[in-house]
């Protein structure tokens, strides 16, 4: 296929545009994560100490120790166990999770289309219009479905995000075990 100017317009275009989706759909993925993970730790602490305040009481009453304590932590406990049922971060730690992945999905096709497909001369602009299509038609689609974020989840993030997708220099020397698609075989 010929790259004529108005092609070549056209792809730089479509690149500016998935390079932004993908932008987009990174701080998304993570931010997703980091609520995940924020709500996890909330599901865990109120585990445990729902499960330490239930034994500290039954404890003191089995000992009929430090009546006034036991009443405290008592309520208390059933305070955070009510919390609990009432907020569900459990349930919301996996929303986010389910989420992040589909985020991380899309993503990574995001960045083969960059890569791979939008560097070929000989895909016609057609077709990678229609591929970019598919790829904002579904980024929008996840961010109908999915949880909605609060914006402190993103503020909890920093640029440091896009240093967690690279692959380092050792980690591909290990995973294709030394092999660059440029060598020879003479090499």
């Amino acid at each position: 296929m010929q790259v004529n100017s108005e092609n070549s317009d056209t792809i730089e275009r479509l690149s500016d545009r998935a390079v932004n989706g993908a932008d987009s759909t990174l701080w998304t993925y993570k931010a997703h994560f980091e609520a995940a993970d924020s709500y996890s730790r909330r599901s865990r602490f109120l585990d445990i100490g729902t499960t330490a305040g239930a034994a500290l009481v039954t404890t003191a009453l089995v000992w009929n120790e430090f009546p006034n304590l036991t009443v405290g932590l008592a309520i208390l406990t059933a305070v955070a166990a009510g919390y609990k049922t009432a907020t569900n971060p459990q349930k919301k730690a996996e929303a986010n999770y389910r989420a992040g992945e589909a985020y991380h999905k899309l993503l990574n096709e995001y960045r083969d289309f960059i890569t791979l497909d939008l560097p070929d001369d000989s895909a016609p602009p057609e077709e990678l219009r229609e591929k970019y299509d598919d790829l904002e038609t579904r980024r929008r689609e996840l961010n109908d479905d999915m949880p909605n974020l609060h914006r402190k989840w993103y503020d909890r993030l920093d640029d440091s995000i896009y240093g967690e997708i690279e692959t380092t220099d050792k980690a591909q020397t290990q995973l294709t075990k030394g092999y660059k698609p440029t060598q020879s075989k003479a090499d």
